[in-house]
């Protein structure tokens, strides 16, 4: 629904900015979440590497 009706109701317009921005924030969590557990993935890695490297 576009914000700029015949009548100027701005409430469409709020639903509309209202419903980006909570795909935005939910977007940037999860990129976050997932660079979080990548990196830490990477980490934990790199560590069975030290490990393995270790015992052999």
């Amino acid at each position: 629904m576009p914000c700029h009706t015949r009548n100027f109701t701005i409430a469409p317009c709020i639903k509309q900015i209202a419903i980006g921005t909570l795909i935005a924030i939910i977007a940037e969590a999860l990129k976050f979440i997932y660079t979080r557990l990548t990196n830490n993935l990477l980490l934990i890695i790199n560590f069975a590497i030290l490990i393995g490297r270790a015992l052999m």
